[in-house]
């Protein structure tokens, strides 16, 4: 039998659905036996390169898109550098996540919602 070369959404939902909100989620290391230290160290050495890019685009910091946004760390590190963040995220455990991290941030727009289904209805100044 040929493969399918189609995307089983149902199957990629049903993960979501049930995935556990975790630091090394967004990095595919969640029950592969790596602490929470290696997601904290990655996020870190990433965060160094993306204010690099922000600083060469010469971005406006007006607004953010944040599609995907899992549990919020991206969510929480824009929020303290854009005058708005919208953060989508269809996965209730994760959105629930990013709601309680983003909380303490009043420019922080949280949408639970499917990014493939999302329509903005504003202008970003930059979309992640």
């Amino acid at each position: 039998m040929k493969p399918s070369n189609k995307v089983n959404y149902t199957k990629i939902n049903h993960y979501w659905q049930n995935a556990t909100p975790s630091i090394l989620g967004p990095y595919m290391m969640d029950g592969l036996g790596f602490p929470a230290s290696a997601g904290q160290f990655r996020f870190q050495a990433e965060c160094k390169i993306v204010k690099q890019l922000l600083q060469d685009q010469g971005i406006n910091y007006n607004g953010l898109l944040d599609l995907g946004c899992g549990i919020g760390y991206w969510t929480e590190y824009f929020a303290q550098q854009f005058t708005k963040v919208t953060a989508v995220e269809a996965s209730p455990p994760l959105f629930e996540a990013m709601v309680q991290r983003g909380s303490t941030y009043p420019n922080v727009n949280p949408v639970q919602g499917d990014v493939l289904l999302f329509e903005p209805s504003e202008n970003y100044s930059m979309v992640f």
